[in-house]
């Protein structure tokens, strides 16, 4: 691409100015953009690889009109990502009159309903891919009496994009690694799961106190977690692929023990390295309501719990309301229960 020498110095300058920590890094692109470009109003989405957009960062953008594009109007917009899958892996930043006429725009609802009502008129969208996947959109819009977006703006957005990309999917990486990072604490410091890491010769790497508590409740000749473990879990010939048994004695409660093999990760890097882990009852249950559902219906369980509304949870979440709704239809399918009074006895009944 070809860019002036003081192009060139302001992409540098802006690359420079975005190596902030990962929260801060949308808000100053977002800045940065503004200051350096003339890009005075966006909305920075994270999205995952369907299309989907959450979590909105926005800047010069009215709450008002974030809440009215999330409650009814994204279906509408013409650039979201859902309706250019085809288009922005190879074509990274959009404009509006780069997928219809401006006459044909000025027709849609999205214009008519949403954009003339707020006196915006140009649009321009950057996709972020990192590793082939959509990661993060960025939306921008100039009102009907400012400059129209243009094919140099497309160009130098695009080589924008793949620092972006590279940036935000690092950034999200680290983001997921934490919360599965939390995720394993809670199991292994804060639960009553007992778990212990081993190795194929036996040797154990890892052992929580709930792992020791459970197996000083078994006295079946076990004084020691290798005892323990030897009893139950190597005296089985194909533990190495993974075992599911329930193992009780008189007196104690039953557990579900578990294997899973060549556990990686947060605890091991290490190939050979083996989970065991030890659930109650309750904790089975538990175990099962999170198999079943997706990362965004246990946030919105966790909320109702608390006894939020759906405007409430819409507004945490920064989902529309609507969206509330289908996940929770969702959530009543997947475990079975009739309304939001039924799911919260039961959710509380589970966790707490």
């Amino acid at each position: 691409m070809n860019f002036s020498k003081k192009e060139y110095e302001q992409i540098f300058h802006f690359l420079n100015e975005i190596r902030v920590p990962p929260s801060l890094f949308r808000k100053k692109v977002q800045t940065s953009l503004a200051d350096l470009f003339g890009y005075s109003r966006s909305i920075f989405w994270l999205a995952d690889h369907h299309g989907n957009l959450y979590s909105p960062e926005i800047w010069n953008i009215s709450d008002q009109v974030l809440y009215d594009y999330m409650e009814c109007f994204f279906q509408y917009d013409i650039l979201h990502p859902k309706k250019q899958l085809a288009t922005f892996p190879t074509y990274p930043a959009l404009r509006i009159d780069d997928v219809m006429s401006l006459p044909e725009y000025e027709k849609t609802n999205y214009y008519f309903m949403f954009m003339r009502k707020y006196n915006y008129y140009h649009e321009m969208v950057v996709y972020f891919m990192d590793e082939g996947k959509l990661c993060g959109v960025i939306g921008m819009a100039r009102l009907q009496e400012e400059k129209p977006y243009t094919e140099k703006d497309c160009k130098r957005l695009t080589f924008l994009s793949n620092h972006i990309s590279h940036v935000l999917g690092n950034y999200m990486r680290l983001e997921d690694i934490s919360y599965q990072k939390r995720l394993l604490e809670a199991r292994t410091n804060v639960s009553t799961t007992g778990f212990v890491l081993v190795d194929y010769t036996h040797n154990i790497h890892f052992v929580n106190e709930a792992a020791q508590h459970i197996c000083q409740t078994f006295k079946r000749g076990a004084s020691s977690i290798e005892e323990f473990l030897h009893y139950y879990v190597y005296s089985h010939p194909n533990w190495k692929a993974g075992i599911n048994i329930k193992i009780s004695f008189p007196g104690s409660e039953h557990w579900t023990l578990q294997v899973v093999p060549e556990i990686k990760g947060i605890l091991t890097d290490h190939p050979n390295r083996y989970g065991i882990y030890l659930f109650s009852e309750e904790e089975m249950e538990q175990k099962t309501v999170e198999q079943r559902l997706s990362r965004r219906e246990l946030e919105i369980c966790e909320l109702v719990i608390k006894g939020r509304t759906n405007e409430q949870i819409a507004n945490e979440l920064w989902i529309s309301i609507n969206t509330v709704k289908k996940h929770l239809r969702n959530i009543y399918e997947k475990l079975n229960v009739a309304n939001r009074t039924s799911l919260a006895y039961k959710l509380t009944a589970i966790f707490n």
